[in-house]
C-alpha cells in the first residue's frame, strides 16, 4: 500500500524522541557507522560491542533497535531494516522489538560472515604496523582491537602472540 503506516500518540511520540536523544549519545563501536560488505571489521565482534554497549546503557529491546540500526550505513541499515520486516510476521514488526533484534543478529551474521574469515584477521594482524604520525599506546589500541575481533572469529590470539605483533610492528626509533 501506498499510504504512511506510522500511528501517532501523543505520548508515545514523546516516548520515542526521547529514546531517540537517548540512543545518539551511545557510541558506535570503532567510531564509524558499519559499511557493509565493504567493511574491514568482524561483524561478530561489531554486533558483540553493540550488544556490550546496549547492555551498559540498559537499553530495553525497543531503544535497542533504534541503536543497531543507527550503527549502520545508509545502504546496510536500508537491507537490514528491509530483511528484518520480510523474516518478522505481522505480529513481530515494529511490536515484537526482542524478535527484530534476533532478526536482525541473524541476518547480518548470516550477510556479513565474510568478515569474520580467520584467514583474513590473522593476515591482518600479521600486517598491521604502527603509523608514522601514531604514538605507541595509539598503536597499541588498534592492535589489541585487531586481537579482539579476530577472537570473536574463533582465531585464538595470545598476548604473547599481541606482543610479538606489536614488537614486530614497532617504527624503528622504538624497536631498540
Amino acid at each position: 500500500s501506498s499510504c504512511w503506516k506510522t500511528e501517532t500518540e501523543t505520548s508515545d511520540t514523546m516516548f520515542v524522541s526521547k529514546i531517540s536523544a537517548m540512543v545518539k549519545d551511545i557510541p558506535i563501536p570503532g567510531g564509524k557507522l558499519y559499511q557493509g560488505y565493504g567493511e574491514s571489521r568482524s561483524i561478530s565482534w561489531f554486533v558483540d560491542q553493540l550488544n556490550d554497549e546496549a547492555q551498559l546503557h540498559g537499553l530495553q529491546p525497543k531503544p535497542s533497535w533504534m541503536y543497531v540500526t543507527r550503527a549502520f550505513a545508509p545502504s546496510a541499515r536500508g537491507s537490514l531494516i528491509t530483511n528484518v520486516r520480510l523474516r518478522c510476521t505481522s505480529n513481530e514488526w515494529m511490536k515484537d522489538y526482542l524478535m527484530m533484534l534476533n532478526h536482525a543478529i541473524a541476518y547480518l551474521l548470516e550477510t556479513y560472515k565474510r568478515s569474520n574469515d580467520t584467514a583474513y584477521h590473522e593476515s591482518r594482524l600479521n600486517d598491521i604496523k604502527q603509523k608514522k604520525d601514531e604514538g605507541i599506546f595509539d598503536y597499541l589500541d588498534r592492535l589489541q582491537n585487531e586481537a579482539a575481533q579476530a577472537e570473536s572469529c574463533k582465531l585464538s590470539v595470545t598476548p604473547e602472540q599481541v606482543g610479538r605483533y606489536y614488537r614486530r610492528g614497532l617504527l624503528s626509533g622504538y624497536a631498540d
